[in-house]
């Protein structure tokens, strides 16, 4: 964890939409390294779609980083799923 502005590497986390509203730009994370969710606004949200939005449930990957108003996700990018290899033995 860093300030917003440090230049400290930060650790990558794993986590889960609680919500997120699309009308306020903002929603919350849910994390097992934190008691307490994690905001996240859509700016930190790295996409390649222009409009930049999260769903609820959606797994996510993030970093964390302290702001003026307590924590904060950022360079929040879906968690891609990818299913194991089917392994045949003989």
């Amino acid at each position: 964890m860093t300030k917003l502005n440090g230049q400290k590497k930060l650790l990558m986390y794993d986590g889960e939409v609680l919500w997120f509203r699309e009308d306020l730009g903002y929603g919350y994370l849910e994390c097992k390294s934190f008691e307490k969710p994690i905001f996240v606004h859509f700016r930190r949200i790295e996409s390649t779609e222009t409009f930049k939005t999260l769903s609820k449930g959606q797994l996510v990957s993030f970093e964390v980083a302290e702001s003026t108003k307590g924590l904060m996700a950022i360079n929040v990018r879906e968690k891609k799923i990818v299913p194991a290899k089917s392994v045949v033995v003989q």
